[in-house]
């Protein structure tokens, strides 16, 4: 059963722990924003650690330097380029995910208690950039149970940008499905990796969503996109190497699924009353396979969240 070794608290709600497991020991970082974990890193003089993206577009999804990494992140901008590839990948990909053959997608739609589309929303207003339809204008109660996603964002090194969106499309869906039937939604971006720190694991946790506001599509992207994972996530899980040893890693390693029992620590850090993992990493450079995977690896943990209500 893992247990946490030790956890510091580096304020702004940022908070590390090193947490002994089946595998090992993994190093994590929990973050309330991007924001909040760039500013962690610059505390502890890691920001070394965050890659020059320079012009290499298909590793990052767009081009910059670390500087302007630092600068919208404490200017707390959102970052259209990200959302605009999001909505390129989801035009060229999604075709309605209402229509999608799965025979999961099929299964969730029997689910629902009122017949509606399988998402909730529509595909055409969310490539149009309508951002009203992620506000729920109808007055809520806030219920007590938060169901949280634990997005996976990490891919194989050889993995172009565009494909990490996928999950976040996807992922999108998810929220809107389970806030339509009433449910508090937070979305968590994870990025775990093995031998970050010699043979231990790490792995970097940034809120994107919080249960009490509206789904923002811009920084949602970019949360969720490579340029964050490529560069934010290395700098946060080499910060967290250092202020839990004293040694800084580079915060690279082999990326894999955040195995379950890391996730449960992970939601006791965050006080995420109940959460499930989408497990997809992508191994391909296939989109439409990718896609496929992205899609059938949400629906499956809304059937599971659901099985366990019930």
């Amino acid at each position: 059963m893992a247990k946490f070794n030790k956890k510091k608290t580096d304020g702004e709600g940022v908070v590390y722990a090193e947490v002994k497991y089946s595998g090992g020991i993994c190093e994590i970082g929990v973050a309330p924003s991007m924001s909040a974990a760039v500013r962690s890193i610059e505390k502890h003089d890691c920001a070394v650690l965050m890659d020059d993206p320079g012009n290499n577009q298909r590793w990052y999804g767009r081009t910059g330097t670390v500087s302007d990494i630092i600068d919208e992140a404490h200017q707390g901008r959102a970052w259209k380029p990200d959302a605009e590839k999001a909505r390129s990948v989801s035009k060229n990909a999604f075709k309605g995910l209402e229509n999608f053959t799965s025979e999961i997608v099929v299964s969730l739609r029997k689910m629902q208690a009122e017949p509606r589309k399988m998402i909730g929303f529509s595909i055409d207003a969310l490539l149009n950039g309508d951002e009203n339809i992620f506000r729920n204008k109808r007055k809520r109660r806030i219920k007590r149970e938060t169901i949280g996603l634990f997005v996976p964002i990490n891919a194989l090194g050889g993995i172009n940008a565009d494909i990490m969106m996928f999950r976040m499309a996807a992922t999108m869906a998810a929220a809107q499905i389970l806030e339509a039937q009433g449910q508090c939604v937070e979305i968590y971006s994870v990025a775990y990796s093995t031998v970050v720190n010699g043979d231990k694991s790490g792995c970097a946790i940034i809120k994107v969503k919080s249960a009490t506001a509206p789904l923002n599509l811009e920084q949602a992207a970019s949360a969720m996109s490579a340029w964050a994972f490529r560069t934010v996530g290395f700098g946060f899980r080499g910060t967290a190497s250092k202020v839990l040893t004293g040694r800084r890693s580079s915060g690279s390693g082999c990326s894999e699924n955040l195995p379950y029992e890391l996730a449960e620590k992970a939601a006791e850090m965050m006080h995420c009353d109940h959460f499930d993992v989408v497990e997809c990493i992508p191994r391909s450079n296939d989109k439409k396979h990718e896609l496929k995977k992205a899609v059938d690896a949400v629906v499956k943990t809304l059937l599971k969240i659901k099985a366990k209500k019930n």
